[in-house]
């Protein structure tokens, strides 16, 4: 279990990391740096995410499917609050986690059990490994587009942008979070990243309406190597003068941890 839980704290991770790459600039075309500049200042967020976690060691396979609900509104700088509904497959039964966050509060609640606990924004976002700052990292590098990236305009309307990210780039990037990724690995630890395409669409309004790819990964523990794939759906909703992120109903009645 305990090796589980880091293959899936270091697949949301690298998650981050590979959407970090993942940023252009006007030299895209305009409609794609509308879009990305878009994402990076919105305060709003509404996201469904698919993560099928295939794991293959020793001869054995496990599929470890996941499913996220993340709705997110900033708009209050000194307020935010985030919507979080994260189930999990494992051992033929669903494990489902909610959680929400307002005014220095995590409420969270597992199995039935409901805990309060005082937390800042940066130690919620770490508590869940960064997953509801997907819109953000899309500013975190703003190199310029380059053979890597195919941009294709559908009949639509719609743009179709994919981006290769080789295994070189991801060992560059690991270097710099070489200590957050390897934690709970062992001294002899190592992941090897393969070349991974990503795919964005961008709609007739300019907005990323969905982030798509699969990565495969190994992972070297202890003497033993896992090889793990992971299947990534990522779809953005349109934000509604309507949309506001749900509460918990009872939430008096979480405990304070």
């Amino acid at each position: 279990m305990k090796n589980i839980k880091r293959i899936i704290s270091l697949a949301l991770a690298l998650i981050m990391l590979a959407l970090a790459l993942a940023s252009c600039t006007a030299t895209a075309g305009d409609r794609v740096a509308a879009a990305m500049l878009k994402m990076v200042i919105a305060k709003k967020t509404d996201c469904t995410a698919s993560l099928n976690v295939t794991i293959s060691s020793a001869g054995e396979t496990t599929v470890l499917p996941i499913n996220a609900v993340i709705k997110k509104d900033s708009s209050s700088a000194y307020n935010p609050r985030v919507y979080m509904e994260i189930s999990m497959g494992l051992g033929g039964a669903n494990v489902k986690t909610t959680a929400y966050y307002k005014d220095g509060y995590l409420y969270k609640e597992t199995y039935g059990l409901k805990t309060k606990t005082q937390m800042s924004y940066e130690e919620m976002e770490k508590a869940f490994a960064n997953v509801v700052d997907v819109t953000s990292v899309f500013g975190a590098k703003k190199d310029s587009i380059d053979e890597s990236f195919v941009i294709t305009e559908n009949s639509d309307g719609t743009l179709t942008v994919k981006m290769t990210v080789t295994k070189q780039e991801f060992a560059e990037k690991l270097a710099e979070f070489s200590t957050e990724l390897a934690s709970g690995l062992g001294e002899d630890g190592a992941v090897e990243i393969s070349d991974t395409v990503f795919e964005f669409t961008i709609d007739s309004a300019n907005n990323i309406s969905s982030v798509k790819a699969s990565m495969g990964i190994k992972i070297t523990s202890g003497g033993h190597t896992t090889d793990v794939t992971y299947d990534m759906d990522f779809r953005y909703n349109p934000i509604g003068d309507d949309f506001k992120v749900p509460e918990p109903t009872n939430i008096g009645s979480y405990i304070t941890a």
